[in-house]
């Protein structure tokens, strides 16, 4: 059920509501992808959209100068509210490109840990 009542076709918002399973939706387009090249000298891939999200190929993990991407999609907390008043957390989605590619060494993929609500205990006096 499409509640988009904006007629602006440049809109980047879209409600989706649904009563039967499932009940939530992950709609992905596109992130903007950071590249560069790496070698056998390693480098690191650093987000202008997450800047405590980095990924670090060192040096050896590739054996060929070749063009990698790092996509990140950042969640807004106010679309996951439920799942953290619930106890749960949710982070951004990475992805590594390209896919399916065999590293030689592990790479390092650092991302901000999801912030838990913090319940507060009453105390009985």
């Amino acid at each position: 059920n499409n509640n988009n009542n904006n007629n602006n076709s440049n809109s980047i918002y879209i409600t989706i509501t649904t009563v039967e399973l499932p009940q939530y939706f992950a709609i992905i387009s596109r992130p903007r992808q950071e590249t560069i090249s790496v070698g056998p000298d390693g480098g690191v891939i650093n987000s202008h959209l997450v800047p405590q999200m980095q990924c670090l190929f060192p040096s050896r993990s590739l054996t060929k100068q070749i063009t990698v991407g790092v996509s990140v999609f950042p969640i807004n907390q106010s679309f996951t509210q439920e799942i953290i008043q619930q106890g749960g957390a949710v982070s951004s989605i990475i992805t590594v490109e390209p896919r399916r590619r065999k590293f030689h060494k592990p790479i390092s993929v650092t991302l901000p840990f999801p912030q838990l609500k913090t319940v507060k205990t009453a105390k009985t006096v």
